[in-house]
């Protein structure tokens, strides 16, 4: 077979698909996504589970177990693989993601096929893409098959990890600390800026707008040296428990953290602890959501109204650039958030032009698409700009 493995991707396909490449080191050519399936052909099965536990955008993985190019086959194939591979699972999810094929059909075919004994779990009528299905099916011993394809292939898979879901809502609304007013980056999206930047643990990063410290909460399940400035404080003494309320909880064994009071306005060079750890080598990348304009309850009337806040917010971005180009060394990335804003009347977004330094940075381009965070109801949604540094 072409591929012997499969993702199923979140809400935000092309950040997901960009964010799985990173992590396991693949091309874009060489994988396949098919809505919100991708495809891929996995050299080294080695420590999957590390590698997919290191995922935000990914919801579940598996192995491909067969390609059906009839849909007649399909059931035929699930009774042969059960029968092989000499188990009796105490309860089975099969989750149909195929137009031509029915999930009460399928698993009519396949009870009737086997014989007695399978339970099957999750709703007969539609596809879920519901993890705590799966969940509660690998607790019980059991496996979850999904079916999904194009016009041609129809890939049968059994799904082997499955992201947990209460974790993530922890992250984000258990902690400590939440003030949508100092801002509300998603832990979701802060693990996947820190996958894009192409750290490795005991790699150290820094946040210059590091806010509540999210981000520095994420590094510590990817066991990173997390480095976090602002310019309040108070919203550093929430950053530090918030970080440190992932020891309390158990999710982390140890952390590996810093936090301190930094203007990105001023010259970085200035600031003692700075000099200290970019000197130490201890920036492999700079990751951070900087300031995205003042709050809004509703959309944008017209597109002078969006460049009139721009204006106030460009020239951070643009001195954030020029400084924090004297800490890394070259091939070293940048991951940043720049702003989208919705119009009002519109399905669009528009995107003002942030002017970067293409003779300092080289862009990182995953082929992926855009690399955007947004929601239905979003009035201003979070674009991801990757940059390298030059020779």
């Amino acid at each position: 077979m072409k591929y012997s493995h499969f993702f199923t991707l979140g809400t935000h396909r092309g950040i997901s698909w960009a964010e799985v490449l990173e992590v396991f080191k693949l091309e874009a050519e060489s994988t396949q996504r098919l809505d919100s399936f991708l495809l891929a052909s996995l050299k080294n099965t080695a420590q999957l589970d590390l590698l997919f536990n290191r995922l935000a955008g990914a919801v579940k993985m598996g192995e491909i177990i067969s390609v059906a190019s009839e849909a007649s086959e399909v059931a035929k194939i699930i009774v042969r693989y059960l029968e092989q591979e000499k188990f009796n699972p105490k309860a089975v999810v099969i989750n149909v993601h195929h137009s031509k094929l029915s999930p009460r059909d399928i698993r009519m075919r396949v009870k009737e096929q086997f014989g007695g004994g399978l339970k099957f779990l999750g709703d007969m009528k539609k596809p879920s893409y519901n993890s705590a299905t799966t969940a509660k099916a690998l607790r019980k011993e059991g496996i979850e098959l999904l079916i999904f394809g194009d016009a041609e292939h129809i890939y049968i898979g059994r799904t082997l990890y499955v992201q947990d879901i209460s974790l993530w809502s922890a992250l984000d609304y258990e902690k400590p600390h939440r003030d949508m007013k100092i801002g509300m980056l998603p832990s979701k999206l802060a693990r996947i800026m820190l996958n894009l930047a192409g750290l490795k643990p005991d790699d150290g990063f820094w946040d210059p707008f590091c806010g509540l410290g999210t981000l520095l909460m994420q590094g510590q399940f990817l066991d990173l040296y997390s480095y976090g400035s602002d310019i309040d404080v108070n919203t550093l003494r929430m950053a530090r428990e918030n970080v440190e309320w992932l020891l309390k909880r158990g999710y982390v064994k140890r952390l590996k953290f810093r936090v301190f009071k930094y203007d990105i306005r001023k010259d970085p060079m200035s600031n003692k602890i700075l000099r200290d750890i970019a000197g130490r080598g201890k920036f492999n990348a700079i990751v951070t959501e900087g300031y995205l304009g003042k709050p809004r309850t509703k959309p944008f009337s017209t597109k002078r109204q969006v460049l009139a806040q721009w204006v106030q917010v460009r020239p951070l971005y643009k001195v954030f650039l020029r400084h924090v180009s004297y800490l890394i060394d070259p091939g070293a990335r940048v991951v940043f958030v720049v702003p989208r804003y919705r119009l009002k009347g519109s399905n669009g977004w528009y995107a003002p032009k942030l002017e970067i330094n293409f003779k300092r940075w080289k862009p990182v381009r995953f082929n992926t698409g855009p690399l955007i965070w947004q929601h239905s109801d979003s009035i201003v949604a979070r674009e991801l700009v990757v940059v390298e540094k030059r020779g």
